[in-house]
């Protein structure tokens, strides 16, 4: 059983107590595709996170730079903006699994992948 969500931000999983498929209608969920533009160079570290993550932005030159961090439902649960080239983030209440890590920078957003555990 698990969580999927499709390209029009429904929710779709099977309820355990009845065994029925549910779908779940959202439109504040976004999913990373539809943030993802284009490309900023940046490192995640380390993965699997345990504890904290640091994300490192090589290419920031000035600016602010955007980090957002979604777990798997698409629900945000991280954001800050940043002009420094090293982020540390502090996981330790977060529930282990794997999250999508969003950075915007001038013009420009890429994403990544992350276990926390």
């Amino acid at each position: 059983m698990g969580v999927r969500v499709t390209w029009d931000n429904k929710i779709w999983y099977v309820n355990s107590t009845t065994n029925k498929l549910m779908r779940v209608e959202n439109s504040n969920v976004m999913s990373v595709e539809d943030a993802v533009t284009k490309n900023v160079d940046f490192k995640v570290y380390p993965n699997p996170a345990h504890g904290n993550m640091n994300i490192r932005l090589d290419d920031m030159q000035g600016g602010e730079a955007l980090i957002r961090i979604f777990d798997m439902s698409g629900r945000q649960v991280y954001s800050n903006a940043t002009s420094s080239v090293v982020t540390n983030i502090n996981t330790s209440a977060w529930a282990a699994g794997m999250y999508n890590v969003v950075v915007s920078y001038n013009n420009s957003t890429a994403a990544s992948k992350v276990m926390v555990q």
